[in-house]
């Protein structure tokens, strides 16, 4: 699982910053496993209506499958419902460099 946390309004990188490599091995596995990379994301819409003084942070829980998209997204801190329901409808569309163990897709 991959934590994530985007501030409504924010334009997204245009690459995000790498996590750093995994230190620790598995003892079944003698190569470290290196996390997601995000490739391309949208930025969440500012819902209808909604007048947008300053940021709104929403933070999510992603998982990524194995080809790179966000199979389930959770909210972790809300920044209020609609801003959580445009985040969650946003990384619908976000693609990712799947994690690897060496060549292998994890």
């Amino acid at each position: 699982m991959m934590c994530a946390s985007r501030t409504l309004a924010q334009s997204a990188p245009d690459r995000a910053p790498h996590a750093p490599p995994a230190s620790a091995t598995d003892p079944d596995h003698a190569e470290a496993l290196s996390p997601p990379r995000l490739v391309h994301a949208e930025p969440a819409i500012v819902p209808e209506g909604e007048r947008l003084n300053e940021p709104v942070p929403v933070t999510l829980a992603l998982t990524i499958d194995e080809t790179g998209h966000v199979s389930e997204a959770t909210v972790l801190e809300s920044g209020g419902e609609r801003y959580d329901q445009s985040a969650l409808a946003a990384v619908k569309s976000f693609s990712f460099e799947p994690a690897h163990r060496g060549a292998t897709p994890e």
